[in-house]
């Protein structure tokens, strides 16, 4: 079951890849925090595999993804665990941390370490979000 539900995971990514594959001119936008409130996503990310490249933390309003993450942490990584922040206007999130393996940018590939997408509240003092990461077990 958690194998399929890995596998699920990382296709609906893959089938979002049109709306979340982000070039230099892309990237999300941050919050005018001048008039829009916000708060820190902290937290660390596991992994007790071997791979290693850049780490994503990424923020959605819907999973699967139907638009740009809202915010993103990005953070090459040559050892675990690795402690993440990032800031994001109040709300109801999904986090989704993978390790980009071979540089494909926002969109995890089938051999990104990856997690399940957690749901989360980000309210006034902020959250902590602890995530472990897996590799997708291929039949």
């Amino acid at each position: 079951m958690r194998t399929l539900t890995v596998v699920a995971l990382a296709g609906a990514l893959l089938a979002a890849s049109s709306l979340l594959a982000c070039s230099s001119g892309d990237a999300p936008t941050p919050p005018d925090t001048a008039t829009v409130a916000t708060a820190v996503v902290a937290g660390s990310v596991d992994y007790s595999g071997p791979k290693r490249g850049m780490l994503r933390v990424a923020l959605f309003e819907s999973f699967p993804p139907t638009e740009a993450p809202k915010a993103v942490y990005s953070h090459p990584v040559t050892s675990f665990p690795i402690a993440y922040e990032l800031e994001a206007t109040l709300g109801d999130y999904f986090v989704v941390t993978f390790l980009d393996v071979d540089s494909g940018g926002y969109v995890p590939s089938p051999d990104d370490p990856i997690s399940m997408p957690l749901r989360t509240n980000i309210a006034a003092g902020g959250v902590r979000v602890d995530v472990t990461l897996a590799d997708a077990v291929r039949r």
